[in-house]
């Protein structure tokens, strides 16, 4: 049977966001999650605003290069005191247990000051896969599994339990793959049907 893929419907719980610094009115986060088929996808953003300045205008760029792909994205300018937000957005295919580099960095840039924010946040990124099985049970419509399935010889990185809403019906296994940054399993992995227990890493 073709395995029967489920997303969140809550989106955001997918994904690990990384703080830069939050000054002059200016925010910058990295947001990290894996998808189907060993997707690792990032997302640097910078938002915020600024106190009014007499004729300037202020333009958000974001560089965003993930496993050697990416680079700059620039935004339209606007009053400082206007909220802005952009984002740069980069996707590689992965490979369980090999680290991938992400590094951005997020500015605003003034037409008076010039470089009125800048932030540099780099990480480390590889997908961690673990199997889990019975017992299922549901819980205000998530499905929950109580062990993990992994095949002998192979241990999981990643064993925090989770609940996600899966359609038509839980199964009985599920494979997880989980993107891990610097050292941290996100709190929500990518799910999908497995036929039985699996090979964890």
């Amino acid at each position: 049977m073709k395995p029967r893929r489920v997303y969140i419907a809550c989106l955001p719980i997918l994904l690990l966001a990384l703080s830069g610094k939050s000054m002059a009115g200016y925010s910058s986060y990295v947001n990290i999650s894996p998808g189907a088929n060993n997707m690792i996808y990032s997302t640097a953003l910078v938002d915020g605003s600024a106190y009014p300045m007499a004729g300037a205008c202020h333009t958000p760029k974001v560089y965003n290069v993930l496993n050697g792909t990416g680079g700059w994205a620039s935004g339209g300018c606007a009053p400082p005191q206007n909220y802005i937000s952009f984002q740069n957005m980069q996707q590689t295919h992965g490979t369980p247990g090999v680290a991938y580099t992400n590094n951005t960095i997020e500015q605003v840039i003034c037409t008076i000051a010039g470089l009125f924010f800048n932030t540099t946040i780099n990480v480390s990124i590889s997908l961690r896969v673990s199997y889990w099985g019975p017992p299922v049970t549901i819980q205000n419509d998530l499905c929950y599994w109580g062990s993990l399935a992994c095949t002998p010889g192979t241990t999981a990185t990643c064993t925090r339990g989770f609940g996600i809403t899966f359609a038509p019906a839980c199964p009985q296994y599920v494979k997880a793959t989980w993107a891990v940054v610097n050292g941290s399993c996100i709190p929500v992995p990518y799910v999908e049907e497995a036929t039985g227990p699996g090979p964890c890493d």
